[in-house]
């Protein structure tokens, strides 16, 4: 038995401070409280114009789950899921990251999270796509509605099916409250359908991506830069002269006198020996002087049976050394000093101008220098000239044809002009590069020797060749001509170009990227094929269009690794019908040195206005512009690249015309979060032991940003370029900025 003791109980004198004690916050007569309101949802079309065609994320008729929140508008379309998996396995793994909130447009929309591009990112794809369900024919101005949250990536991109292609457009889905943010105008010809995929360039699978309502507004809207409307062509417009290139200034515009028996360097004359007796020595001025008038004005011009001759009629315009495609000018002031006793006793200047010009784009170069005195010291008395010009290299020059006479003295009855025409000619066969000289000999009673000098400017250093159309001629190739598309007679081919150059990243055609003409065969059919993404797609030049003009192409290699785009038309069983075989006329006259795609020394089509060379920003938003999409591989094996590897990827090799060489275009897409650096080594090797390796580096690459480049890949052993090169990126260094 169990016995307890129970003392009596009392209570706590200080209860006050050490009991608990009951707080009631509603007691039994408070009223009962209403339900909260978290993320209100946008309930009507509020941000939207009059006739907007919505397409809901949910089906028409569906219950809103949120009170106060009912359906004031029609859902005109439908909403649908896919989802990815591997290929080979039965379920849909991506199934379990598609989420639904009861918020946003309508107070439901569904949200999954980005990744990469890459095996696990297309694995657990999701992607969604509105459908309108009737046609629009005409334009429209396209919405997306974003929620108040549930929406973090900034990389969101749309694609937007149009009468003409997919355009896409990548917005940032951040903001504040719920809201419609217009797409841009597009034309349709059809349903209109939107797609978004959880794909993302920066995706870690940590950031929501919103899948909300979208909205169609059918009106009369611009469509920026794909509203192009072209003339009918003129077949009788004038020939444009592409002869008539703008001039301007070499980089170094006055050339050194180069010493030679008795002559001097340029600056100051020197003492020719340390002897007594007078001498006579030669010196160029740093900067060239245009006579003064009173200096003019004792120069007496040639008899009226002569004439002056010009051969390039801006030259007088024009001080020190300046250069267009086909023509150049040169101005020189030369000075001879006598020395009596190690001592300058007086001076001669003479003024120098030669003007160059290439006869009809052939392979004749003329010239004329124009030669007269600004000044003869009395202590000088009197100066003879000898003057010989000459070529090096494959050429061959005429004597000289003096008008006037090349004596000079104090007399006082005026300086004559005199006036020497040469002609030099390229006597080589495939491709040369010829320079042009200038010798002279002064000589005075006044002095015991005879100072000569010779000079050059190394900028005035023609390229001949007779590789476009077997026409032979030469170029001063340093200078970067301007091609001028022929609007009037060719309006289809000036719209392709302008839209090419003005909304391409690489601007390619511009001042910062011109283009180079590619010549060889292969290469040409190789990018015609990347064109027209088929396999067995043909060149099919205009009937109109003359063989020597079919055989040139005007688009660089850049624009062709960029965008498979040339110049060229091109037709197959399978090809939309419409294609344009527009071909833009060519200039006559031989091409620059080669050069890899986008290399700087080639010549750029300008017959439109040339955009900015500066990359748009990755994310867009409220731009109302139309854009063609990154066009989508295809099956044509001109398609594949060469090789991939990570972020690295090689396009197709081209063959150099030399065959013994090849270029490597390669595209280097930064698909992580952050900017990074890259260093890729390639190799390409080939039958009979063709071998080389080239290396690509790039600076900081911001996210989502591609970088294209090409290098040049030659054996060193010499081997023949093989037929079937093989590319093998062999290693890939990521460095993050």
């Amino acid at each position: 038995m169990l016995s307890l003791n129970v003392n009596e109980a009392t209570w706590k004198d200080d209860c006050v401070t050490t009991c608990g004690w009951e707080v009631v916050r509603f007691n039994e007569t408070y009223p009962e409280e209403a339900d909260g309101t978290a993320y209100p949802p946008t309930c009507s079309v509020s941000g939207l114009p009059a006739g907007a065609l919505i397409v809901d994320d949910v089906p028409a008729g569906t219950p809103v789950v949120r009170p106060g929140c009912t359906n004031s508008w029609t859902n005109s379309g439908s909403f649908s899921f896919s989802s990815s998996n591997n290929g080979s396995e039965a379920v849909y793994p991506s199934k379990v990251d598609l989420h639904q909130l009861g918020a946003g447009f309508g107070g439901h929309f569904y949200f999954g999270h980005t990744r990469q591009d890459d095996a696990k990112g297309q694995r657990l794809k999701i992607t969604g796509t509105w459908q309108l369900n009737q046609k629009v024919n005409g334009t429209a101005m396209v919405y997306v509605h974003l929620p108040d949250h549930g929406a973090q990536t900034k990389y969101a991109t749309y694609q937007i099916e149009t009468a003409r292609w997919t355009a896409q457009r990548t917005i940032a889905q951040p903001g504040s409250g719920n809201r419609w943010v217009p797409l841009g105008a597009f034309r349709f010809s059809d349903v209109p359908r939107v797609r978004l995929t959880t794909t993302a360039s920066d995706g870690t699978g940590d950031e929501d991506l919103a899948f909300d309502a979208i909205a169609v507004a059918p009106g009369d809207y611009k469509v920026n830069s794909s509203e192009i409307s072209l003339p009918p062509a003129n077949p009788n417009s004038p020939d444009i002269d592409h002869s008539d290139q703008p001039h301007e200034p070499t980089k170094e515009t006055l050339a050194g006198v180069s010493a030679r028996a008795g002559g001097t360097g340029v600056g100051a004359c020197q003492v020719l020996n340390k002897k007594a007796g007078t001498s006579l020595c030669l010196s160029s001025q740093t900067a060239f002087r245009k006579p003064t008038r009173e200096q003019l004005s004792k120069v007496r011009p040639l008899a009226k049976r002569a004439g002056e001759l010009h051969l390039v009629k801006w030259c007088s315009e024009v001080s020190g050394n300046h250069y267009s495609r086909l023509e150049a000018c040169l101005h020189r002031t030369v000075t001879g000093t006598v020395f009596r006793n190690e001592k300058p006793i007086g001076q001669a200047e003479l003024f120098v101008r030669t003007e160059i010009g290439v006869k009809d784009g052939g392979k004749l170069v003329r010239e004329v220098s124009t030669i007269f005195p600004t000044r003869i010291d009395k202590e000088i008395g009197s100066i003879a000239l000898t003057w010989d010009p000459d070529c090096v290299g494959a050429c061959k020059s005429d004597p000289p044809l003096v008008t006037g006479q090349m004596a000079w003295g104090t007399d006082g009855t005026g300086w004559p002009i005199a006036q020497a025409q040469v002609t030099h000619e390229w006597t080589g066969a495939t491709l040369d590069k010829i320079n042009l000289q200038w010798f002279m000999k002064v000589t005075s009673p006044s002095a015991d020797n005879e100072p000569t000098a010779l000079w050059g400017i190394p900028e005035f250093e023609l390229r001949c060749d007779a590789q476009v159309g077997n026409s032979p001629g030469c170029v001063f190739w340093k200078v970067v001509p301007t091609y001028t598309v022929d609007t009037p007679k060719y309006p289809t081919a000036s719209a392709m170009y302008w839209l090419a150059q003005t909304r391409l990243k690489s601007h390619p055609g511009s001042r910062t990227n011109p283009l180079h003409r590619l010549e060889d065969r292969n290469a040409q059919e190789g990018n015609r094929r990347r064109m027209c993404r088929n396999a067995s797609a043909k060149f099919d030049p205009h009937p109109d269009t003359p063989p020597e003009v079919q055989s040139r192409t005007l688009i660089a290699a850049a624009l062709v690794i960029a965008t498979g785009a040339t110049a060229s038309a091109c037709t197959s069983d399978s090809s939309p019908a419409g294609t344009s075989k527009d071909v833009a006329r060519a200039s006559a006259r031989p091409s620059p040195d080669p050069s890899p795609p986008g290399s700087a020394s080639s010549p750029a089509p300008s017959s439109t206005p040339r955009a900015p060379s500066t990359d748009s920003a990755p994310v867009q938003q409220d731009t109302g512009q139309e854009t063609p999409s990154e066009p989508t591989t295809g099956s044509s094996q001109a398609d594949a690249p060469a090789a991939a590897k990570n972020d690295v990827t090689v396009r197709q090799l081209i063959p150099k015309p030399d065959g013994h060489a090849l270029w490597v275009p390669v595209s280097i897409h930064n698909r992580g979060r952050e900017s990074a650096s890259y260093t890729a080594v390639i190799r390409i090797t080939g039958p009979n032991g063709f071998a080389s390796t080239v290396k690509v580096t790039t600076g900081p690459l911001p996210p989502g940003r591609t970088a294209s480049q090409s290098q040049t890949a030659q054996s060193p052993s010499g081997t023949a370029v093989p037929s079937n090169p093989k590319a093998e990126i062999v290693d890939v260094v990521r460095t993050p900025a």
